[in-house]
C-alpha cells in the first residue's frame, strides 16, 4: 500500500509497471515532496515479474518498429520522385531515411559515397553505414566527379543513394582552395560548382533510376571564424537550394523524424 495514494485511487500507472526505471513520458507512481519519495512497493515489485518485462520488452519493440512500421511506411511507398534531395542536421536521421525510401522500392540500390577516408574516426563510420546497408545493394566511391560517379552505377540499378553533397563538396572546396583567395576566384569557384551540380540534375532525368541526394544544413549552426568555413557555409547552402529547385521533392530530416517540405509538383524559392 503507498503511504500517499491508494493504488485504487491511482489513474496512472506506476513507472515501474509502465517502463520499470524509465519514467519518461509517463505520470510518476509517487508522492514527491521536500524530503520524502514514497513508492507503490506492491506495483514496483509486480512490474518486475517475468510477465511484466516480457510486456515491457514486447512494447519497446513496437515503438522501436513504429518508425518503420506504423509510422513511415505509408509515407514512404508515396515517394514515387525521380530525384528526391533530404537534408537535415548532424545526426538526424538523414541516411537512414535515404536507404528506408530505396528499400521500399523494387529491385537493387546503388550507394555513391563521396566521403574521403582519411583516418579512423571516419573508417569507423564508413564501416557502421556499410553494416547497416543490404549486401545485395552496389557500391561507388566518387569523391570529386559526380558525372564520372553515375556512368559507374550498375545497370540493374532501381535506386541510386548519393551520400553525401556535403561531403562532395568539402572534396572540391580543399582541392581547389587557397588561403587568400580573391572574391572573383572563390566566385569563380562557386559558379563551376554550380555548373557541375546543374549537369548532375540534368543527367539523373536521363537515367533509369531514381536518385536520392543527402545533405546537410551546415548554416544552422553557429557563424564560422574562418574564411575557409564561411565560404564552405555560403556553398553548401547555395548548393542545397539549387538541388532542391530540382529535385522533385524534399524532405527534412529532424530528431530521425522525416518532414516533405516540398511535395511533388512544387517550386521552392528563387
Amino acid at each position: 500500500m503507498c503511504t500517499a495514494l491508494t493504488c485504487q485511487k491511482r489513474t496512472a500507472p506506476c513507472p515501474g509497471a509502465a517502463q520499470g526505471k524509465n519514467i519518461t513520458g509517463a505520470w510518476p507512481h509517487f508522492w514527491h515532496n521536500t524530503l520524502t519519495l514514497v513508492c507503490c512497493r506492491k506495483c514496483c515489485a509486480e512490474s518486475s515479474s517475468p510477465g511484466s518485462r516480457q510486456k515491457r520488452q514486447d512494447k519497446g519493440r513496437r515503438a522501436a518498429n513504429f518508425l518503420t512500421e506504423g509510422g513511415r511506411t505509408s509515407v514512404i511507398k508515396n515517394e514515387t520522385g525521380k530525384l528526391v534531395l533530404i537534408t537535415g542536421g548532424a545526426r538526424s536521421g538523414k541516411s537512414r531515411l535515404a536507404e528506408e525510401l530505396a528499400l521500399a522500392g523494387d529491385g537493387p540500390a546503388c550507394y555513391i559515397a563521396t566521403a574521403a577516408v582519411l583516418d579512423e574516426e571516419m573508417e569507423h563510420r564508413v564501416a557502421r553505414h556499410r553494416a547497416r546497408r543490404p549486401k545485395s545493394w552496389s557500391t561507388v566511391e566518387e569523391t570529386l566527379e559526380l558525372g564520372a560517379a553515375l556512368e559507374r552505377v550498375p545497370e540493374e540499378t532501381t535506386t541510386v543513394i548519393l551520400d553525401c553533397l556535403t561531403l562532395w563538396l568539402t572534396n572540391k572546396l580543399l582541392a581547389e582552395y587557397r588561403e587568400g583567395m580573391a572574391e572573383a576566384e572563390i566566385d569563380g569557384l562557386e559558379e563551376r560548382i554550380h555548373q557541375e551540380l546543374v549537369a548532375f540534375c540534368a543527367t539523373v532525368r536521363t537515367k533509369p533510376y531514381r536518385t536520392i541526394v543527402v545533405t546537410n544544413e551546415v548554416g544552422w549552426g553557429v557563424v564560422p571564424d574562418t574564411p575557409l568555413g564561411r565560404v564552405f557555409r555560403d556553398l553548401a547552402g547555395r548548393a542545397n537550394q539549387l538541388v532542391a529547385r530540382a529535385a522533385d521533392s524534399v524532405w527534412l530530416a529532424v530528431a530521425g523524424y522525416p518532414l516533405r517540405i516540398k511535395p511533388p509538383g512544387k517550386d521552392g524559392c528563387a
